[in-house]
């Protein structure tokens, strides 16, 4: 045998009748006898949460609403007396600055964006 294998089958034996004494830090710092005050800690927690929860339950849910713009043409609208009544829509307003320039791939759009401070113009 060559010295290097010898060396490391005495490390490797040390490491393996070490193994069986080594314990992680929880368990060599926490006591078993702390189980039962761990357990009632635990229950009034819950008790906390659950309250919690029926308070945030009878809360009305605010739901944000997102802002659609029109992109169809006028609709007709028949009133019960049978008049119709345009629906008009509303102007189209640019939702991105004229100098970014709008692609497409695969039907997806994008915008490339300059990004020099000359390039940019405020938002109208």
């Amino acid at each position: 045998m060559k010295h290097w294998s010898l060396t490391l089958i005495v490390i490797m034996s040390l490491v393996y009748l070490s193994e069986g004494t080594l314990q992680s830090a929880v368990e060599a710092e926490k006591p078993l006898a702390d189980t039962s005050s761990d357990v009632k800690e635990m229950l009034k927690r819950i008790e906390q949460l659950e309250q919690r929860v029926k308070e945030l339950e009878q809360k009305p849910a605010l739901v944000p609403v997102p802002r659609t713009t029109q992109t169809y043409p006028p609709r007709l609208l028949l009133t019960p007396p049978g008049v119709p009544t345009v629906i008009p829509t509303l102007p189209q307003q640019p939702t991105h600055p004229q100098n970014w320039k709008r692609k497409q791939v695969n039907g997806i759009e994008y915008f490339i964006v300059p990004l020099s401070q000359s390039d940019r113009t405020p938002v109208r």
